[in-house]
């Protein structure tokens, strides 16, 4: 088992079947950027996966900085958007640059195989965000909550690329307020094959709980369930927060395009 999740194996097929809400995300940020009249926009991207939303960005003209703690995800995003700026990192110990947008799609901010405290980990760097936004900048992100323990409990689901294949089970526990999903991906050509495991660990959040840490801070929020056209997995919920400009009192507006 590799010391990291999503190694070379896992990284592969998720490359190759699971980027519809990378690429949702994308779109929604290209337009929300557009509404605003923002162009060569700078953005942090954590947990950048295999660089599927960066690519779209960087194709509408904006500039990415992202980090992943997996290194096959990291080359993957490497050799899919060269022009953009990728480091092998946890966003929680990354020191964020003066940016207009951060990104965190795709369940990245639950993860609890960084070995991190949840949700404080993920509260203290909501604050680190707030810094490093420049006034009026955005900070989109989703969260699992209780909603997507499965029912029945574990849950089986299967998909296949090629000659890799790969089954998860998920159970999930509601006093822990976690889920684990079991991953086993099966690599051969008919007549031999290599199996690899991982196990990935979320954690499930309150939105409500998340949505006060932000006002405190002085964000303004608005949740939604979907990016772009892509409708969200259910218990995964979409926040987009708001640093107001200097001088602006916290409103809560819309900011979904």
């Amino acid at each position: 088992m590799p010391d990291h999740i999503y190694g070379s194996k896992v990284a592969q097929i998720h490359s190759a079947a699971f980027t519809q809400l990378a690429r949702g995300a994308a779109v929604a940020v290209n337009k929300a950027l557009d509404f605003v009249n923002k162009q060569n926009a700078l953005i942090f991207e954590c947990g950048v996966g295999d660089g599927t939303t960066a690519a779209n960005l960087v194709r509408a003209g904006h500039r990415v900085i992202g980090v992943d703690q997996s290194p096959d995800m990291i080359d993957l995003a490497r050799k899919r958007v060269p022009n953009a700026e990728f480091i092998e990192a946890t966003c929680y110990k990354f020191d964020i640059p003066k940016v207009e947008v951060v990104l965190a799609v795709g369940e990245v901010l639950c993860y609890r195989n960084s070995g991190h405290n949840h949700p404080d980990c993920v509260y203290e760097f909501f604050a680190k965000v707030y810094k490093a936004l420049e006034p009026g900048g955005i900070f989109i992100f989703d969260i699992v909550t209780l909603d997507r323990i499965p029912n029945p409990n574990p849950m089986q689901t299967f998909a296949q690329h090629g000659e890799v294949a790969m089954a998860v089970e998920t159970t999930g526990n509601i006093e822990n307020r976690s889920l684990r999903r079991d991953v086993t991906v099966f690599e051969g050509d008919g007549e031999s094959y290599h199996k690899v495991n991982e196990s990935h660990e979320l954690y499930l959040f309150d939105k409500d709980e998340v949505i006060s840490e932000l006002k405190k801070l002085g964000f303004s929020c608005t949740t939604t369930l979907r990016y772009a056209d892509f409708d969200l997995f259910p218990g995964l919920v979409a926040i987009w927060a708001r640093k107001p400009e200097q001088g602006e009192s916290q409103v809560q507006t819309n900011l979904v395009p």
